[in-house]
């Protein structure tokens, strides 16, 4: 993921973290203006971690991916969730999604 992440144009990867206690920590240093989470994480699940990380900047963009369709409507349904989408779809998707995130426009 990070190797591929380095390759998008216009992306400056912050920082890449293992558990969400881990990017929980490490937002005040990496400041991200994205966080890519992967929804079945070790420990706490990439939808808990949503409430945290808003509250500590409510502008950051989240975007939850997931293998599991069910977790993924739940996401979808969240207000601070921007984008919820397949894990296989990430690469595709992508860079359209977060450049009309970073516009304020809805993204589907």
């Amino acid at each position: 993921m990070q190797d591929w992440l380095s390759t998008v144009p216009w992306v400056l990867l912050a920082g890449t973290c293992c558990s969400i206690k881990e990017t929980l920590a490490c937002l005040p240093e990496c400041r991200p203006d994205v966080v890519l989470l992967d929804e079945n994480m070790p420990e706490i699940g990439g939808l808990e971690a949503v409430a945290p990380i808003t509250q500590w900047n409510p502008s950051v963009l989240v975007i939850i991916m997931s293998f599991d369709e069910a977790r993924l409507e739940v996401a979808r349904r969240m207000p601070l969730v921007d984008v919820a989408l397949y894990k296989q779809e990430l690469r595709a998707k992508f860079a359209v999604l977060v450049q009309q995130l970073m516009r304020g426009e809805p993204s589907v």
